[in-house]
C-alpha cells in the first residue's frame, strides 16, 4: 500500500495552495489505483513472484519520490515546487500502472481463471 505523508489540502484552481490540494487528490487517487492494481496481481502470481513484486514496488517508490524531487527542484523555494513535485508523482503513477497492466496481461494469460482489471 503506498502511504502518502501530507496534510491533505481542498482543491482550488485559484491559488498555488489550492492547486497543491487539487494535485494531491489527483495523486490519492492514482495510488489507490495502483493499490488496487497490486492486490489483484497478489491474486494472480505464484507466491514466488509475490516477493518480487513487493520488491519491485518497493523500488518504485524510492524511484517516484527521487524523480519528482529532481523535477520540482526547478522551482524550488517557490511556491509552485510542491505542486510540481505531486503532478510529476501522478505521472510516473500513470506510467507504473501501464507497466503494471502489462504484467496482468501476461500473468493472466496463464491463469486458469479470468480477472478483471481495476
Amino acid at each position: 500500500m503506498i502511504a502518502e505523508h501530507f496534510t491533505r489540502l481542498p482543491c482550488n484552481h485559484a491559488n498555488t495552495i489550492g492547486l497543491e490540494g487539487c494535485a494531491e487528490t489527483q495523486l490519492l487517487e492514482a495510488d489507490h489505483r495502483i493499490d488496487r492494481e497490486v492486490k489483484l496481481l497478489f491474486s494472480l502470481v505464484p507466491i514466488v513472484q509475490r516477493k518480487k513484486l513487493v520488491t519491485t514496488e518497493t523500488e518504485f517508490i524510492t524511484y517516484r519520490r527521487d524523480a519528482c524531487e529532481t523535477y520540482s527542484s526547478v522551482y524550488e523555494g517557490g511556491s509552485f515546487a510542491p505542486v510540481e513535485y505531486a503532478l510529476c508523482e501522478v505521472r510516473v503513477d500513470d506510467v507504473q500502472s501501464n507497466v503494471l497492466h502489462g504484467y496482468f496481461q501476461l500473468a493472466e494469460s496463464g491463469a486458469s481463471h479470468s480477472l478483471q482489471w481495476p
